[in-house]
C-alpha cells in the first residue's frame, strides 16, 4: 500500500453550516524534528453569527498560518504535504472563500498533488473493505476512536447552533468544546488512517489489499 508521506505534515478539516464555514482545523506532524514548528492541533474559528466578512477573516487567518508553515517547510529544505479525507468538502470551500480574497492562485497552488492529497483517494484506489469507506467507518481500522458521542456532521450543526446562538454561557461554550474536540478528532482520525495504511493494512483481517499496474 503506498501513502505520499512528508517530512511535515498537516491533517486539515474544515466544519460549516448553510451561512458558511466557521471552523478551520490543522494537526501538525513534524516527522524530521527539524521544522521548529510545534507539533499538535489549532483551530480558526470564530463563535459568532456568520457572515461573509466573518467567514473571509476566519480562513484569512488559517491560511496565513498555513502560508507560514508552508515557508518554514521550504526554509529548512524539507517536504510539506497536506491531507484530508474527501477533498470535495475542503477543495470546494478553500477555492470560494479564498476567491473573494484575491486567493484564487495561490490556493490553486497548493491544491497541487504533489503537496495535497486526499488519503480518501489513497485508501479507495488500493483497498477493498466491502463496505462503506467514509472516514467514520475507516478509521477504527486504524484503531482510531472519537471521543464524542455521534460524531458527524449533521448533529455538528445542531450544536454550532448552541454555539453560537443559546442564551445559556455554559451550554453555548460546551457546544464550543464538543465542536473542537469533534473537528480535532476527525484530523487526528486522518493522521491515525495514514499511519496505519503505511504499516499495518497488509496484515489487517477482512481486508484485501490489491496491487495496480
Amino acid at each position: 500500500v503506498q501513502v505520499p508521506r512528508g517530512d511535515l505534515e498537516v491533517d486539515i478539516d474544515v466544519e460549516n453550516v448553510e451561512e458558511g464555514v466557521y471552523l478551520w482545523g490543522a494537526l501538525v506532524t513534524d516527522r524530521t524534528g527539524r521544522s521548529g514548528v510545534p507539533d499538535g492541533y489549532r483551530s480558526f474559528a470564530r463563535w459568532a453569527a456568520l457572515s461573509p466578512e466573518l467567514e473571509a477573516e476566519v480562513f484569512g487567518q488559517f491560511w496565513s498560518w498555513l502560508g507560514d508553515l508552508r515557508a518554514v517547510t521550504k526554509e529548512h529544505g524539507l517536504v510539506l504535504r497536506a491531507y484530508c479525507y474527501n477533498e470535495a468538502a475542503e477543495d470546494t470551500q478553500m477555492r470560494r472563500v479564498g476567491a473573494g480574497l484575491g486567493l484564487r492562485d495561490e490556493v490553486e497552488a497548493l491544491l497541487e498533488p504533489e503537496e495535497w492529497v486526499d488519503l480518501l483517494k489513497v485508501f479507495d484506489s488500493q483497498l477493498l473493505t466491502g463496505g462503506p469507506v467514509g472516514l467514520k467507518k475507516v478509521a477504527p481500522l486504524g484503531g482510531f476512536s472519537w471521543e464524542v458521542e455521534d460524531a458527524g456532521g449533521d448533529i455538528s450543526m445542531v450544536y454550532y447552533e448552541q454555539a453560537v446562538y443559546s442564551a445559556d454561557p455554559d451550554l453555548a461554550e460546551a457546544a464550543r468544546r464538543r465542536l473542537l474536540t469533534y473537528n480535532r478528532n476527525d484530523v487526528e482520525a486522518t493522521a491515525a488512517l495514514r499511519s496505519w495504511l503505511g504499516t499495518q493494512a497488509s496484515r489487517c483481517p477482512g481486508i484485501e489489499t490489491v496491487a495496480f499496474g
